[in-house]
C-alpha cells in the first residue's frame, strides 16, 4: 500500500514537469548576442500565449528594441536607394 501511493505522488509530480527550464538571459545577453536575441524574438512571437511573459522573452525583445534605438547602423541596415 505504501509502494502504490508512493508510486501515485511520484506519477502526479512528474506529470506537471514540462522537461528542462530554459536558462533566463538578461538584456545585456541578448543585446550581445544579437543572433540569438532575433531567434528568441520571433519564438517569443509565434507563441505569443505561452512565452510571452517569460523573463527571456521580455529580456531579448528589450534588447532587440535597445539595439534599434542604438543608432549602432551594423545591426540594422537601411535600404540603399538607386
Amino acid at each position: 500500500m505504501k509502494k502504490t501511493l508512493m508510486l501515485t505522488v511520484l506519477t502526479f509530480s512528474l506529470a506537471g514537469c514540462k522537461g528542462e527550464k530554459e536558462e533566463a538571459h538578461d538584456v545585456e545577453y541578448y543585446y550581445k548576442n544579437f543572433e540569438e536575441c532575433k531567434k528568441k524574438v520571433e519564438q517569443c512571437q509565434n507563441n505569443p500565449g505561452t512565452l510571452a511573459d517569460t523573463p527571456n522573452c521580455k529580456n531579448a525583445k528589450a534588447a532587440y528594441h535597445k539595439r534599434f534605438w542604438s543608432n549602432d547602423i551594423s545591426t540594422f541596415k537601411t535600404p540603399e536607394i538607386k
